[in-house]
This record gives C-alpha cells, sequence and structure tokens, in this order.
C-alpha cells in the first residue's frame, strides 16, 4: 500500500417506522488503519466522517476522504458504521459500495428519486482537480468504448438528451470543472409524470486534460436509481 491513499463507501441508515422521524439522526462513518505487520495487528489510524443532517426514513451520503500512511506497507482495516438509536428505533445500515486505495473517480447519488422530486450527484476525482467533467445518463450500462477503456452507459436517447445541453432544467450542471478537492455537484429534476416511475436510471461521468490518452483522465464508476411514485 502507498504512503497516500483514499477510500469511499456509499452508506445509508433505514429506519424500519412508519413515517419520517421529525429531526435528523447521528450518524458517522468510522474508518479504521491497522498495521499488519506486527501482531496482534496495531491501528496506527481512525477516521471519522459525520453524515449530513438528514430526515426522513432513509439517511444516504457519500463518505470519502484521502488520507495518509506512514509508509509503505501491509495494512488491514475495519469500517465502522454508527447511529443515534432514537427512542430504540430499529435500523438497517446499507453499505452499496466499497473501494480503497488509489482510485479516479467515484459517482453517488443523494435526495428522492420520486417524480416531481430532484436527485443529486456528488462527483468526486481527486487527479482531476479543477478539470472539466461531464457527465451524462442512460437507462443501459453499455458500455461505451473510449479508447482502451470504457464508460458503463449506454448510447441511448437518455443519453443524448443528458449530455446534449438542451434540457437544462432537468439536467444540471451535468458539465463544468471540479474544484480544488476535486468535488462537484450536478442534479436531475425528475417531471411530474407518472409514465416514468420505473425506469432505471445509469449515472457516469468523466473529467478532460488534452495531456491523457484520448484527451480523458478519469472516468467514474457508475451509480444508479429507480424512478418512483
Amino acid at each position: 500500500m502507498p504512503s497516500c491513499d483514499s477510500f469511499t463507501t456509499p452508506s445509508s441508515w433505514q429506519k424500519l417506522v412508519t413515517a419520517p422521524i421529525p429531526t435528523p439522526s447521528v450518524n458517522r462513518v468510522e474508518f479504521r488503519l491497522y498495521d499488519a505487520n506486527v501482531s496482534p495487528a496495531k491501528k496506527i489510524q481512525t477516521i471519522n466522517l459525520t453524515v449530513p443532517s438528514q430526515t426522513g426514513q432513509i439517511e444516504r451520503a457519500l463518505f470519502q476522504t484521502m488520507f495518509t500512511i506512514p509508509a509503505t506497507g501491509a495494512y488491514c482495516f475495519e469500517l465502522y458504521l454508527r447511529h443515534s438509536n432514537l427512542a430504540g428505533i430499529p435500523y438497517i445500515i446499507h453499505v452499496d459500495d466499497f473501494a480503497f486505495g488509489e482510485f479516479g473517480a467515484t459517482i453517488d447519488s443523494t435526495g428522492s428519486a420520486r417524480i416531481g422530486g430532484s436527485l443529486g450527484l456528488l462527483l468526486y476525482s481527486p487527479p482531476a482537480a479543477s478539470k472539466s467533467y461531464f457527465a451524462g445518463c442512460s437507462f443501459g450500462t453499455g458500455p461505451i468504448s473510449l479508447g482502451s477503456r470504457k464508460i458503463d452507459l449506454s448510447l441511448d436517447p437518455l443519453l443524448l438528451l443528458s449530455t446534449g445541453g438542451t434540457l437544462p432544467g432537468i439536467f444540471s450542471s451535468f458539465s463544468g470543472v471540479l474544484d480544488a478537492g476535486g468535488k462537484a455537484s450536478a442534479k436531475i429534476v425528475l417531471p411530474n409524470s407518472l409514465a416514468i416511475v420505473g425506469y432505471k436510471i445509469h449515472n457516469a461521468f468523466l473529467t478532460v486534460d488534452a495531456a491523457a490518452p484520448s484527451g480523458i483522465l478519469t472516468i467514474s464508476n457508475t451509480c444508479a436509481f429507480t424512478i418512483q411514485k
């Protein structure tokens, strides 16, 4: 493992209640890094990331950070998820994915996938800080070949609409520039139409650099959501 690394995980807390709670829960993800060269393994670093204040029956967030370890070596880790047990409310905790190590770009969604609502897309690519990005969505996962690499989207009408810039009221900030930390946000505003309920939408983005192969610096994973009533 190199001395500078990263981890990211989209996680959510599902409250097993019949109505949204009135105030946010206090939730966090704790990442624990251990030196595996000694026995027993010695904990050398703990990173705590707190979930943004949310209410509702599901609280969802993308946790990600960069960190530095003392030297190249062998390490093991633990991922610890905590919630405040408000009045004994039962929870189910979900970890959708977990990436550990050097990575190029990640995307995750937050918000409501209900018709008439809006869904945020969280874009993250530290190697492409201050570079231009382009996001898109499609009904399938393709993939589409990009030189020797690929992006897991399909070349369909939805991809053309989301990348064409003709519907900024629906596909907001689908292109732009990442900030100095390699982050940006986009948004999908879902029409209030029953005709779109049940469709599964896949989302991804890439960053560009003239010096990179085919002009593409990083390509994200694909995250998906299903439109609900």
